[in-house]
């Protein structure tokens, strides 16, 4: 007799210890919900939505695995230690970091380049690398000891292929790509695999304010998929990277990009 099995699907991440950063929306809100769903015990960052990091938790919770919602600028390094040593209190020490929070300044008005300045350009790149940087200092202790340490930096396909007006993030997310790079280098021997994810548009509540409903229905039609990415996708993304069915994979900048 044959039929569809009956089983559950296997839980990829049980004994794991995940911190998301900017997991209270979006992206890092459906990352940390699938994560935790697959049976790791969840870090959840916010800076200044606690409602909405609360309710990933619950969700988390009510999918069987433990959360934590725990406020942090992911660029002050005092406040990115602190929340380490928080979900290591509550959860126990983190192996996998999921970084998807960039910083405030991640938030802009599109312009030409040319129009910016360095000034507005170092800062931009600079908060980026301290939202790379700061969590990975403060969790690289608990990876070395757990011999199975992940990083996923949740990019842009903007740093390889710059938009126009969009070339402030474009170099910030170059910057990230090539530390990511180094990261991966210097770490494999300690037993922590770097990957960079790079997303090309994805639909969010962010996105949405600043390309207007034509301009997105544009970029859908130019994807071979025919669709633009949602938060799903790339949650599904990060799964596969995390999990041990991604152990030999380090040091990549993975495009996911709908086939273009």
């Amino acid at each position: 007799m044959t039929g569809r099995s009956t089983t559950s699907p296997p839980r990829l991440l049980a004994g794991r210890t995940v911190l998301v950063t900017g997991a209270s929306r979006g992206i890092g809100a459906a990352t940390a919900r699938l994560l935790g769903g697959h049976g790791a015990a969840v870090g959840v960052n916010y800076h200044s939505s606690r409602a909405a990091a609360d309710e990933v938790v619950g969700a988390i919770r009510a999918a069987g695995s433990p959360a934590t919602a725990v406020r942090a600028d992911v660029a002050d390094a005092d406040e990115v230690q602190a929340m380490v040593e928080s979900v290591r209190a509550e959860l126990g020490p983190v192996d996998t970091l999921v970084l998807n929070a960039a910083g405030h300044k991640g938030a802009f008005a599109p312009r030409p380049l040319i129009e910016s300045t360095v000034s507005e350009l170092a800062a931009l790149v600079d908060e980026q690398l301290r939202a790379l940087l700061g969590p990975c200092r403060a969790a690289l202790p608990d990876m070395i000891e757990s011999e199975r340490g992940c990083v996923v930096v949740v990019g842009s396909g903007m740093s390889t292929q710059p938009q126009p007006g969009m070339g402030l993030p474009s170099v910030a997310k170059a910057a990230a790509d090539a530390v990511a790079r180094v990261l991966a280098l210097e770490l494999g021997p300690l037993g922590v695999r770097v990957n960079v994810l790079a997303p090309g548009f994805v639909e969010t509540d962010t996105s949405a304010r600043f390309v207007p409903p034509a301009a997105r229905e544009h970029l859908a039609k130019s994807v071979p998929l025919r669709r633009n990415a949602v938060p799903d996708d790339v949650a599904g993304a990060v799964l596969l990277l995390v999990s041990e069915y991604a152990g030999y994979l380090s040091g990549g900048r993975i495009r996911l990009s709908g086939g273009l």
